[in-house]
């Protein structure tokens, strides 16, 4: 697929916009689609398998509450922590307004999970790339004939990066595009990538950053606005 038909908006919003709002909440997402931005955000899998945007396992970092999203139910979820939405609920405020880049969090359950996204998603009028940290989601998606776009996430913290770097080297897994960490877009295996295929940097918090990385990649998910 040619460059030219992935992201086209100006900015990702990391999360939505969460400079005022909670991150990935509907006021945030409907922050991010009044400006024009497209739209990162991060999905989990509950314990009845329903599909929740939310960014960590636990609820501990936004709520203080020591407990996992794969353990509780929705209803108990929407009960006590009423900001966290359900994928659909997502869609169906953003309606194809702006571009969905959707990353897949890690799930034992992983075959429902891709599963259930895909039968959210398939009449879904918009546009949506999916993208993970993770091999498996990848596996699936192709086992499922999926025709959405999966990126590879990579951060220099990876301890398997150098055996990563030999599979971009050559796009053995046909990855559509690759969403890296700023600090590796200078390596030389990630420059090759980008010269043939799509890359997206990741995190941008002023625009001094972007100002410094914006030749390495086609474009970012941005996280704050400032100068």
């Amino acid at each position: 697929m040619e460059k030219e038909r992935y992201i086209k908006e100006k900015k990702i919003a990391h999360r939505g916009v969460h400079e005022k709002y909670l991150e990935n909440t509907i006021p945030a997402f409907l922050e991010a689609v009044k400006r024009g931005y497209a739209i990162e955000l991060d999905i989990q899998f509950t314990k009845d398998k329903k599909i929740v945007v939310f960014h960590d396992e636990s609820l501990k970092r936004i709520f203080g509450v020591n407990k996992y999203i794969s353990f509780l139910d929705y209803e108990e979820i929407n009960k006590c922590y009423s900001c966290i939405p359900l994928l659909s609920e997502v869609l169906e405020l953003v309606k194809g307004k702006v571009t969905l880049l959707i990353e897949i969090k890690w799930d034992k359950r992983m075959k429902s999970f891709i599963r259930n996204l895909i039968n959210l998603l398939k009449n879904y009028q918009g546009e949506v790339y999916l993208m993970s940290f993770y091999l498996c989601p990848f596996y699936y998606l192709k086992r499922y004939r999926s025709h959405f776009k999966f990126g590879y996430l990579l951060n220099r913290y990876l301890p398997n990066y150098s055996f990563l770097k030999l599979i971009l080297k050559f796009n053995l897994f046909r990855f559509d595009f690759l969403v890296v960490d700023l600090f590796l877009l200078k390596d030389p295996i990630i420059c090759r990538f980008y010269q043939k295929n799509y890359l997206l940097g990741y995190t941008i918090y002023s625009y001094q950053e972007y100002f410094k990385y914006q030749e390495y990649a086609d474009n970012f998910i941005w996280d704050s606005y400032h100068y």
